[in-house]
């Protein structure tokens, strides 16, 4: 079947010609090229490189435009894939608060670490109060820094300050809210290190000849002669105590510290099973109820002032237990076994098996 031209009304002898053969007109509308399909806008994109692809996603967040990318895919479709992904865990508030990254992340860092390290970075949040309202994606190096600077605590508290902002990076890398980690310009300054204080021998020889008159004084003991710390002391229930092997099971901070089995010394067994005979939910009681460690602190002071003694801590009394075993010539293997360390820095730092072995370590300090 020919085609009528519309402009000069003949037929074409060529059926389906683009062109009418007489007068030039344009016949059959050239096939439209289709253009390919575009992603959305905060959908991301992919190209090739070399043999491989790259995803790259592009939002804006604390008025920055952030971008995140990944290399190294097999195919467009495994990049799209990860770039579907991304977009699934990005917060739905890419502007979110500090304060509000903050409260999810330590829910879900709660049950990866010990509840120690919890409490460290609970504490250091306490110190960046000036930005929590803060957008998290807008805060800088210099108002990290600020933070960390006008902290009235020491090194160790700086560090975690230090080290809770690295992990709320890496969080919000997570959720596509953050690139780059801000947090690891923070300067510390490094100050002198305290001196590390024990009590002394003649101090001790106080504290034992007031140990049954003064209460309390002779939990001051324990912790001297166990190496405990005072949370792990005063959260052990009555059974922590073997009365047959003479041992005390205790320990949370570090994984060799967990769990680990103390001898007690004759010089603090009358106190230990004097606590042990008595009802109380925990092992140290104070009126039949177990002690927290900030109501420690109260007890403690008093105590040592009752008996004319410097108020050291809780902690330092683990020091003092590590100097009383510097003095002894024992195997260092088994001084870390029972202070709970695994390294012999560490053991130089407070100062500085078998049942049978710590036994006798313990029986001559």
């Amino acid at each position: 079947m020919s085609t009528i031209c519309p402009k000069c009304k003949k037929a074409a002898p060529v059926e389906e010609a683009a062109y009418c053969p007489y007068c030039g007109k344009k016949l059959v509308a050239a096939p439209r090229t289709q253009k390919p399909k575009q992603r959305g806008n905060g959908q991301g994109t992919a190209y090739k490189r070399g043999k491989t692809w790259t995803a790259v996603s592009r939002h804006y967040a604390g008025g920055l435009c952030l971008y995140k990318s990944k290399g190294g895919f097999k195919t467009k479709t495994a990049a799209l894939d990860w770039l579907a992904h991304l977009s699934e865990t990005r917060s739905e508030d890419p502007n979110i608060r500090f304060v509000d990254l903050y409260r999810r992340w330590i829910d879900r860092h709660a049950e990866r670490v010990s509840h120690s390290t919890i409490l460290c970075y609970q504490s250091a949040v306490k110190y960046f109060d000036g930005i929590l309202l803060y957008p998290f994606a807008s805060i800088t190096t210099q108002i990290w820094q600020e933070c960390v600077d006008a902290c009235p605590h020491g090194t160790r508290t700086r560090e975690n300050m230090k080290a809770l902002a690295t992990s709320l990076y890496k969080y919000a890398h997570e959720l596509g809210i953050a690139c780059e980690d801000y947090a690891q310009h923070i300067y510390i300054k490094r100050e002198a290190p305290a001196e590390k204080r024990a009590f002394t021998h003649d101090e001790l020889e106080k504290l034992f000849a007031a140990a049954r008159e003064v209460p309390f004084v002779d939990v001051i003991l324990i912790l001297c002669y166990t190496g405990f710390r005072i949370n792990e002391l005063l959260g052990m229930e009555r059974s922590a105590f073997d009365p047959e092997a003479l041992t005390l099971r205790g320990g949370s901070k570090t994984a060799a510290g967990k769990n680990r089995i103390v001898p007690v010394s004759q010089k603090i067994l009358p106190f230990v099973m004097a606590y042990y005979l008595e009802d109380g939910p925990a092992l140290i009681c104070e009126n039949g109820k177990p002690i927290t460690p900030r109501r420690w602190q109260d007890l403690s002071k008093r105590a040592l002032a009752a008996v004319d003694v410097r108020p050291l801590t809780a902690h330092e009394c683990r020091h003092t237990f590590a100097s009383l075993m510097k003095d002894v010539d024992a195997p260092t293997i088994d001084k870390k076994r029972l202070i709970g360390h695994t390294s012999d820095a560490m053991l130089e730092h407070y100062t500085h098996a078998q049942l049978d072995d710590l036994r006798s370590i313990i029986d001559r300090l």
